[in-house]
C-alpha cells in the first residue's frame, strides 16, 4: 500500500481521482482564487420542507423524529440485521458513499453479505463491502494507514473472526472510511450510538443506489430505490420510513 510503503512523508489521494477529478483539478490549478481545503460534500442538499413535500406527494406514511429518536430507530434496525438507507445533508462528490447517501448494515449480523448481494446490489454472492468507522476505533481494530477519509485505502482486520460476516474470504482485506471531526455530524453521531450498543462504532457502508444505477441525489430518488430494493428502513433527514 502506497501510504504505508513509500519514501514520501505524506501521500494524498484526492476525493475523486478519476477523470472528473482531473477536470476539476486542472480548473483549480489555473484558478487565481485562494487555495482551500475541498470537502467531498459538494452536492445538493434538501431542507425538511423539501423532504416532507416529496413524502406527502408520494402519499407515504412516515415518522418525523427528534435526533435521539431517529438514532435509536436506526440503531435498533441495524442490530436486528436490517439494511438502512441513510440520506442526510449535501450529497458526496466522488465514487464513494461517505455518510450522506449511504446504505448501512451491521458488520456483526449474519447474512449481511447475502442481503446486500442478493437483495440489494445483485452482485456475486461473495462480493465484499466497505466499512465506515470512527478513526480511533479503526486504528484499534484494523492494520492500515492512520486515516482514510475518502474511503481510499484497504485495511487488514486484526481479528478476522470479529468481522467474518462481511469478509468475502479468509485472507481478504476491506476498504475502510475513517470518520473524523470533519465528517457529517449526524453520521458521526450514528456511529457513536451504534458503538454504545455494540462496543465498536463501525458500520458496513455502501452507496445508496439501485442495481446498475448512479447514487441517489434527491429525496424522490431515495424513496424510489427504497421501495424498489431490499432496504428495510429509510432515514431521510429527520424522517423515517419502515417497510
Amino acid at each position: 500500500m502506497v501510504k504505508r510503503n513509500t519514501t514520501f512523508d505524506r501521500v494524498f489521494v484526492p476525493i475523486n481521482p478519476g477523470n472528473p477529478g482531473l477536470a476539476v483539478g486542472n480548473a483549480l490549478h489555473v484558478s487565481t482564487r485562494p487555495r482551500r481545503v475541498v470537502t467531498p460534500f459538494l452536492g445538493p442538499s434538501y431542507s425538511s420542507e423539501d423532504i416532507k413535500a416529496t413524502l406527502d406527494n408520494c402519499k407515504l406514511t412516515y415518522q418525523w423524529t427528534s435526533e435521539s429518536d431517529r438514532l435509536a430507530i436506526v440503531v435498533r434496525a441495524l442490530l436486528n440485521g436490517r439494511l438502512v438507507g441513510w440520506f442526510d445533508g449535501p450529497m458526496e462528490w466522488g465514487p464513494r458513499a461517505l455518510g450522506a447517501r449511504s446504505i448501512l448494515a451491521s458488520p456483526f449480523c449474519p447474512y449481511v453479505l447475502d442481503n446486500l448481494n442478493q437483495f440489494l446490489k445483485q452482485r456475486d454472492p461473495r462480493r465484499g463491502y466497505a466499512l465506515s468507522g470512527l478513526e480511533t476505533s479503526v486504528r484499534e481494530h484494523f492494520d492500515g494507514p492512520d486515516a482514510s477519509p475518502f474511503m481510499e485505502c484497504d485495511y487488514a482486520p486484526k481479528d478476522r473472526k470479529q468481522f467474518g460476516y462481511i469478509l468475502p474470504g479468509p485472507t481478504a482485506n476491506v476498504r475502510v472510511h475513517t470518520v473524523g471531526s470533519d465528517a457529517p455530524p449526524r453520521f458521526r453521531a450514528l456511529l457513536h450510538a451504534f458503538g454504545e450498543e455494540t462496543g465498536i462504532p463501525i458500520l458496513v457502508n455502501t452507496s445508496f443506489n439501485g442495481f446498475r444505477e448512479p447514487m441517489v441525489c434527491n429525496p424522490r430518488d431515495a424513496v424510489r430505490v427504497f421501495y424498489g430494493t431490499g432496504i428495510d428502513v429509510l432515514a431521510v433527514g429527520q424522517f423515517v420510513i419502515s417497510k
